[in-house]
């Protein structure tokens, strides 16, 4: 038993072992936020996405701009864009 202990001590200070547990731990931490930062991002595209094709419907229905801004947050200059598409 003490032979393990010493075993186990050693592996504890061995260079070549050091920050093996942490290394898992960084790259699933990372994995995690990586993939939450994703969908983060997808989320606010998706909502992006949806802004832009309520203004291109409010344009449709021959609002104006300055409204359509308002509603949807979107600059003039990008409902102009969309506008002249």
């Amino acid at each position: 038993m003490m032979e393990a202990g010493k075993r186990i001590e050693d592996l504890s200070f061995d260079i070549n072992t050091i920050g093996w547990y942490d290394a898992e731990e960084d790259r699933k931490i990372t994995n995690y936020l990586q993939n939450k930062y994703e969908r983060k991002k997808a989320r606010e595209e998706g909502i992006e996405q949806e802004r832009r094709k309520i203004a291109r419907e409010m344009l449709e229905a021959n609002m104006d701009i300055s409204t359509i801004s308002k509603i949807t947050s979107l600059t003039k200059e990008e409902i102009k864009k969309l506008r002249d598409r």
